[in-house]
């Protein structure tokens, strides 16, 4: 009986060297110079093969190493080896294999096995070999090739190449080759190492085309790859607003389990003025109930230290008092996301980012009907204690430059009462118009000279306010700024046209007398 041991030795390429044994008798010479043909020619095929299939993970210098490698390590036995390849070198060990196998076997010589059953056996034997070397090379696996910059390394087990290369077309949005590839019956939801599936990949680049096409082949919304991250949570955290809209229209949700981590990413983005990021987030169904709870903890305006805050804390509160009095999960999905930009408006303008105002202005928000006054209030509040930031984000709101208070006053009124040329300049330049008056017929240059601010004056004289227009008591500007004894005001005045009057000297009279010091005799 025959029998024949392979010995395979991997190292990067194939090795192999032959022992033929026999319970009997010992192989005769002539067979054995067909048997050394055979390996010799089955090495150089393994050999071939191997290249063959380590050559995308492998480059003409790593074969040369490797074959250095096993040259150094055949030296060892004396064995040279070519370029050609290792399977070369099994032609040089044939009178060595034939001198180990009489040696190890001349006690048990026996009748000589016939060629016909020798090639027999020999050929049945062979024909396992394949599976064996397929088998050395799952075990010892060839070096890995770099990843490409935007590829992603696969570890685990290799899945099909249709898988693969669909995946990437959907990271790369093209759209023609996702479609080639589903139509030749790949999976739609065929997954990565790490559970990635084409929707998740085009979302997460913002390929809107390919996300519109794998929504409408129905591709699964919901689904979590190995991080727990869904198609719309990965679009979030990348900030693309436009998919997350799309993915918010076709039913997709944040998983429960993300939720937390949503806020936090939400809040984080707000405040290092992410705003696709931020915008994505509100989107995909964030809202300022969640962002600030301390707000929504007492929403009735009755609540303890209500006339304490700010009017653009009231502002927040009215607005996510309105968002929770409307039912908006029996809103269709275009309404509740609408709904969802309109509050969190109010709160950043609250916060004073103008930059996140700005980019929801972008995407549509606008200032919730019910808050359109409250949003006034606030603007009138920051205007009069000249807080500049916080006017622009109103206005950037969407609050009225204009807008007027109960006492018909505008924010350019409240801006020169502390005479904050810096704001007052703002204002004229959103186009605040210089003229207007208030119930008691007060205009933005009465109110600079009541108060004696001089540089606001100025500023409005530049800018073209009317030294003519006085109040309900008959007063104009100059009157005021004579009879509260503000000098450099009438200068100034005087220097722009103002008429000074035998009245207006008589109270500059007084003024001085009033500061004079009294002597004690």
């Amino acid at each position: 009986m025959l029998l024949l041991t392979l010995v395979l030795v991997f190292d990067g390429r194939l090795s192999f060297r032959a022992s033929l044994l026999s319970e009997n008798a010992l192989v005769s010479p002539e067979p054995l110079n067909d048997f050394h043909k055979e390996v010799s020619m089955l090495g150089r095929t393994a050999n071939n093969e191997t290249r063959q299939q380590n050559a995308p993970q492998s480059n003409s210098g790593r074969n040369m190493e490797c074959l250095q490698d096993l040259r150094r390590t055949q030296t060892g036995r004396g064995v040279a080896l070519s370029n050609e390849g290792v399977g070369a070198s099994l032609d040089d060990d044939r009178n060595h294999l034939a001198h180990e196998i009489h040696a190890a076997h001349a006690p048990l010589r026996g009748p000589e096995p016939s060629q016909k059953n020798f090639e027999t056996e020999f050929r049945r034997d062979l024909a396992s070999l394949p599976l064996l070397c397929a088998e050395a090379n799952a075990v010892v696996p060839s070096p890995q090739r770099k990843a490409a910059p935007d590829s992603r390394v696969e570890d685990g087990p290799p899945y099909p190449a249709s898988h693969r290369a669909m995946l990437m077309s959907a990271q790369r949005g093209r759209l023609q080759a996702v479609i080639d590839a589903i139509a030749r019956g790949v999976d739609i939801n065929a997954t990565s190492h790490e559970g990635d599936t084409a929707l998740m990949r085009a979302a997460q680049a913002g390929h809107a085309p390919v996300v519109d096409w794998l929504i409408a082949a129905g591709a699964s919304l919901n689904v979590r790859n190995a991080a727990g991250e869904s198609a719309l949570t990965l679009a979030t955290r990348a900030g693309q607003v436009d998919v997350t809209r799309r993915l918010r229209m076709a039913g997709a949700v944040i998983p429960i389990m993300k939720f937390d981590q949503g806020l936090r990413a939400l809040r984080n983005a707000v405040v290092t003025n992410a705003h696709a990021e931020a915008i994505a987030w509100m989107i995909a169904g964030l809202t300022p109930g969640e962002m600030y709870p301390c707000l929504v903890q007492e929403l009735q305006p009755s609540f303890n230290g209500a006339g304490d805050e700010s009017r653009s804390d009231a502002a927040a509160r009215r607005a996510l008092l309105v968002a929770r009095t409307q039912n908006a999960n029996a809103l269709p999905m275009a309404l509740r996301i609408q709904l969802s930009l309109d509050t969190h408006i109010v709160t950043a303008a609250a916060d004073e980012r103008l930059g996140l105002v700005q980019a929801l202005r972008s995407e549509g928000a606008n200032l919730p009907e019910r808050c359109v006054g409250v949003a006034r209030d606030a603007l009138m509040e920051d205007a009069h204690v000249g807080r500049t930031a916080g006017v622009q984000a109103w206005l950037a709101a969407g609050v009225s430059v204009n807008a007027v208070d109960g006492e018909q006053r505008t924010a350019l009124m409240h801006a020169s009462m502390p005479g904050n040329t810096g704001l007052l300049n703002m204002l004229i330049n959103e186009g605040a118009r210089l003229d207007l008056q208030d119930q008691h017929g007060n205009t933005a240059l009465i109110y600079a000279a009541k108060a004696g601010k001089n540089s606001a004056i100025e500023l409005l004289l530049k800018k073209g306010a009317s030294m003519g227009l006085a109040d309900n008591q008959g007063l104009s500007p100059i009157d005021w700024a004579a009879k509260g004894f503000h000098l450099k005001v009438l200068n100034t005045l005087v220097r722009n046209g103002a008429r000074f009057t035998v009245e207006h000297m008589r109270h500059v009279i007084l003024g001085l007398a009033r500061r004079r010091p009294v002597r004690t005799p």
